[in-house]
């Protein structure tokens, strides 16, 4: 019972991510603003979500008073720190990252921009098949 009791407790602490998804890019360039940080993401491959896209914009303004309460898995500021120190470090590269969004992770940041989008904040999941990602949070049902 003990047993039984642990693992249900385990589980009911554990992060649980639905409703996410991902896609190849390079990164073009990350560069730091008076609020966070601005990325500019070349698609690898194409995408329902991105389709007409040469280049994804992303402000990225960390806004930890976003998620509520229940925040403990949520993009916290270091978790944001270290998503872009993992994007400044494949900048020029020919290395394709995954970049994603989980829920509503990217609004756009002007009605009508289809290819400009604004995130509260970052964080890196591991994928089902072990790939890291990093992923944008902008609203968290």
């Amino acid at each position: 019972m003990t047993k039984v009791l642990m693992a249900l407790l385990l589980l009911s602490t554990a992060p649980a991510w639905a409703g996410g998804d991902s896609w190849a890019f390079r990164v073009r360039s990350v560069t730091p603003t008076k609020t966070g940080h601005h990325l500019v993401l070349v698609p690898a491959e194409t995408s329902d979500r991105f389709p007409a896209c040469p280049t994804v914009a992303i402000s990225v303004d960390f806004q930890p008073t976003q998620w509520g309460a229940n925040s403990a898995s949520l993009p916290n500021e270091g978790t944001n720190r270290e998503a872009i120190v993992l994007l400044r470090g494949v900048v020029g590269t020919p290395d394709v990252i995954r970049f994603g969004e989980m829920g509503t992770g990217l609004s756009p940041a002007r009605q009508g921009a289809a290819c400009d989008f604004m995130s509260r904040g970052l964080r890196i999941l591991e994928e089902p098949n072990g790939v890291k990602a990093v992923y944008s949070f902008f609203r968290v049902p």
